[in-house]
């Protein structure tokens, strides 16, 4: 998405301000390795996202 930058921001109609970001993780976590036994308090989803263009979903 980081080359689309505003063709992303016309198709959501989001203003100069706000930025797109998006994160996969990709492969097999290593059950074994301590720093993936590791977690962090979180914030809620609904406290920091806002979904746009999952109406027809």
């Amino acid at each position: 998405m980081a080359n689309f930058g505003p063709i992303v921001h016309e198709h959501l109609n989001l203003p100069e301000d706000e930025l797109v970001v998006c994160g996969i993780a990709v492969g097999v976590p290593n059950k074994g390795a301590k720093v993936n036994h590791f977690r962090t308090e979180r914030s809620s989803l609904a406290e920091f996202t806002t979904f746009r263009g999952f109406e027809d979903i």
